[in-house]
């Protein structure tokens, strides 16, 4: 039973873990489109 629980805790957490990541990457990609220069440095990356 304790494995149940704890695959449904893992569960539960990946939904807030997925939107941390997106909110992350959307802040990301808003300032690289306010600055032109950084995103031609993640093109050459």
């Amino acid at each position: 039973m304790r494995q149940v629980t704890r695959t449904w805790t893992i569960a539960g957490t990946l939904p807030s873990l997925a939107a941390t990541v997106g909110l992350g990457v959307l802040s990301l990609v808003l300032a690289a489109r306010q600055r032109p220069a950084s995103v031609d440095v993640f093109r050459s990356a």
